[in-house]
Order: C-alpha cells, then structure tokens, then sequence
C-alpha cells in the first residue's frame, strides 16, 4: 500500500478511468469506472498467463491455464484465444499453447533501445576474458531476473549464456539478492515463499532481511551454492554517477 493505503491497482484504475472520461465526455461516471476495472482485469489475467511459462513449462493446456489460475475453462478459452491471435501467443496443431514470437520481437526492440547495454556489454566481456567465469547482467521485472547480456567464461564448468534463462529465485542467486537489498531499502516486501533449492539456500525471512543488510554494507551479494550445489557466485549493483539507479529498471 502507499500513499495513505491507495493501492497500485487502484491508482491504476484512477488513471484509466481518467483517460475514459476524456475519450467520453457526459458518459456517468460509474459506467466509466466499470469498463477501467473491467480492462484493468484483463490485463492483469494476460499478465498471469505470460507469467504461467518457463524453460520447464514452455506449453500449456486450455485445462491446465484453467486449473492453475482457477478460472472457467471457457473464459480461459477465450483469453488464450485472443493472446494468440494478438501473437502473444501460438495456439499449436494440438490445440496448447507456446509464446509468441511478437514477444521476442518486442524483447528485441527493448534490448536495442536499452542505453546502457552496450556499455555494461563491454565490462562483461573484458571482465569474462581476465576471469575465464562466465559474466552476465540481468534486470529486475517484477519478482523475476532477465539477463540483458552475457558472456561464457573459458573454462569447463562455466555456465553457458542459454542455462541462465533458467535463473533461480531471488533469494537464492547473487545477483537477485543484490537487486532485493536495494529493492528492499525502498520499502519494497521481501519474497513470500523461499524455497529450498539446496541445503545451503536461505529459507526465512529472517535470514534473508540480514543477508540483505550485509550485502547493502559491503556492496556486493554471494551465492555459495545456494542455488546449485558446486556453483558459486557473485554480484554487484550497477549505478549511475549519483550512487542511484539510472534510467530503466535496477540491474546487476
């Protein structure tokens, strides 16, 4: 909550229905205030399906969308079908559904227009070719880590750029940690569920808020086998010349 308990998605729909309002001059105002939640719903309900796949769950079922979200199938009939025919979504010859390749375009055009990419892609690659450790940099969207460049390290047991599409939840990576230490100075709650992922991962909230003061301390977030026994690492916030975020989302 912020702003004396004014919710984010009531802001939200204050602001839609502003911009109906003007689109409708004389229209009532409850009528306007039900089309801004109606549409503001749906888009939260796309939003969830996009956020259902992942490297292990890269298809899903009409039934199975209906199951995890807890919907009517027929609703969700509908939404699958109208994501894809956007091209959010790919409805395939059995009927499921995959991503869409207009995401990857879109992600394209982001990555392109990213101002600093270039510049931290230059760092990683030199810091890749001293090191032999395989070097990444990833945004913070939401409660998930997108990597904007990579760089395989020489070495055997480097990982590979493709394996960290798969990165671990925040709490258990060095750099989702590092961007939650600072996430979490700003107010921001910390994750509600720690899994498990190896016997050293921190699983309390306890643990986690000391970790993150630590990291806030020295600067800098370790992983020691927190999300895969035998793999380590470490990770730096990226600031401006201000010691504050820049311009687009907080990375590391």
């Amino acid at each position: 909550m912020l702003n004396g308990g004014v919710s984010e998605r009531q802001k939200v729909t204050a602001l839609v229905c502003q911009g109906l309002s003007v689109c409708q001059r004389g229209t009532a105002s409850a009528p306007v205030a039900r089309e801004a939640t109606h549409m503001l719903g749906t888009l939260e309900k796309a939003q969830r399906v996009l956020d259902l796949y992942s490297p292990a769950r890269p298809e899903w079922g009409v039934g199975e969308v209906a199951r995890e979200c807890g919907w009517p199938p027929s609703s969700t009939h509908l939404l699958l079908s109208s994501l894809a025919h956007t091209g959010l979504l790919h409805r395939t010859v059995a009927g499921r559904y995959r991503l869409g390749f207009k995401l990857h375009r879109l992600s394209q055009i982001l990555l392109h227009n990213t101002p600093w990419r270039e510049v931290v892609a230059g760092e990683l690659r030199a810091l890749c070719a001293q090191t032999g450790e395989t070097t990444y940099a990833a945004a913070l969207d939401g409660a998930h880590l997108v990597t904007v460049a990579a760089f395989q390290g020489a070495h055997r047991h480097a990982l590979a750029p493709a394996q960290l599409s798969e990165e671990p939840p925040l709490h258990a990576s060095a750099t989702g940690k590092v961007l939650l230490a600072f996430r979490t100075a700003w107010g921001h709650p910390l994750p509600r569920r720690l899994g498990r992922l190896t016997p050293h991962t921190i699983t309390t909230r306890a643990a986690l808020s000391a970790e993150l003061d630590e990291v806030r301390a020295r600067g800098v977030a370790f992983s020691l086998e927190e999300a895969a026994l035998e793999v380590c690492s470490v990770a730096a916030p990226v600031h401006n010349h201000r010691r504050a975020w820049g311009s687009g989302p907080p990375f590391a």
